[in-house]
């Protein structure tokens, strides 16, 4: 994605952007509201996150393109304008910093370091056993500081818990492709299972709500499976229309399938 984004004009590279994602959401969309009664401003549209990751892949390009060798720059600008924004703002004491637009901006910073991990994957390796600690601190931090925050409503610090957010990223995409997880991503089981459940990704974020419900609670642990796999069934199934719906005014030819309905 990085490397390759430089090779197209901004519309070609947002195009398949759009086609990744705009046509699940439309998909959603329609199925959630004449089928499974999803709340309406939750899932239309794919609710805060679609416009959110859509406002950062402009950034993301234009990043990649003109300050392709000055990487310090992409935290730098949202760093700098995210303090600015989160000073500006007036806080009471029911602020959360989650609950704001506010921290669309905070949450660039996870985003990039993604990209900025595969962008250095290979000169900036680490021992895998410092990225599973580096991870598991990460997530540590995360919940002592939002811990804290709101115990002792700690409003003009908030801010802090997207450090160790914003650091997971980085530890979790070494730790991932370390030795074990490619052996188990190319076995000839347990690598099918990865590669369809990664490749629903947007579409289980976009149904997870209506199915997520305390009513199995008896049945713990087996509720977690059964929940799981009720929301990743759905989200092939809302997958599986986007592509019908993009190859209906796509496809002159007729409808490929096997295109539509392949697992990964």
């Amino acid at each position: 994605m990085l490397s390759g984004s430089v090779n197209f004009r901004f519309d070609q590279f947002y195009k398949r952007r759009i086609n990744r994602i705009y046509p699940s959401v439309l998909a959603w969309t329609l199925l959630g509201s004449l089928i499974f009664s999803a709340h309406q401003e939750y899932h239309a549209w794919g609710g805060w996150f679609v416009p959110c990751i859509m406002l950062y892949y402009v950034a993301l390009y234009l990043f990649n393109k003109y300050l392709q060798n000055k990487v310090y720059v992409w935290f730098l600008l949202p760093l700098i304008g995210g303090l600015v924004w989160y000073y500006s703002t007036t806080k009471d004491c029911g602020f959360y910093i989650f609950n704001e637009k506010l921290s669309w901006i905070f949450y660039s910073f996870s985003f990039l370091m993604g990209a900025f991990a595969l962008k250095y994957k290979e000169t900036l390796k680490m021992n895998a056993i410092c990225n599973y600690i580096g991870l598991m601190v990460c997530v540590i931090l995360y919940f002592l500081f939002n811990y804290a925050i709101k115990k002792y409503h700690l409003l003009d610090y908030q801010w802090i818990v997207f450090i160790p957010l914003s650091l997971s990223p980085y530890f979790a995409f070494n730790a991932l492709s370390s030795n074990f997880f490619v052996k188990l991503y190319n076995h000839k089981k347990v690598g099918p299972i990865i590669k369809i459940i990664s490749g629903l990704c947007l579409e289980v974020f976009l149904v997870q709500l209506p199915f997520i419900t305390d009513s199995l609670n008896s049945l713990f642990p087996l509720n977690i499976l059964i929940i799981f796999a009720v929301i990743v069934i759905v989200a092939y199934g809302v997958r599986a229309l986007g592509r019908f719906a993009v190859q209906t005014f796509n496809n002159e030819r007729g409808y490929a399938y096997r295109e539509i309905f392949k697992l990964y």
